[in-house]
């Protein structure tokens, strides 16, 4: 049988032995096992440091509305352990497609992102 390995490990927590969670997903053209993911304690692959995702712009000018409260259960919600869990974020250091405006360099950044980031 031809299949396609794909071997994931993926750490939460403190990172113990424990908190390991090791992957394996069997891609197998027209099974409904590629439906399904395999755990192999044994294998072990890549470690991912972390999960997170991206601070933009928009998302901090957002933020910067929101009340107090509102900033308290957004913050909880992606950074506790309970939620989401995040433990990395990264910033655009010029515009994208989901800022104000167009600009070039780290200067305009202080504007709404930085204050988030605090």
């Amino acid at each position: 049988m031809t299949y396609t390995k794909l071997k994931l490990n993926t750490i939460f927590g403190n990172g113990g032995w424990d908190e390991k969670l090791h992957q394996t997903l069997l891609l197998i053209p027209g099974e409904t096992e590629n439906r399904v993911i395999n755990l192999y304690p044994e294998i072990e692959a890549q470690i991912w440091n972390g999960f997170g995702g991206a601070i933009t712009e928009a998302a901090a000018y957002n933020y910067s509305l929101m009340s107090g409260e509102q900033k308290r259960t957004l913050t909880k919600a992606y950074f506790s352990p309970e939620r989401m869990n995040y433990q990395l974020v990264r910033i655009r250091i010029d515009s994208c497609d989901f800022s104000l405006g167009q600009y070039t360099g780290f200067k305009h950044v202080e504007n709404y992102i930085l204050p988030m980031l605090r």
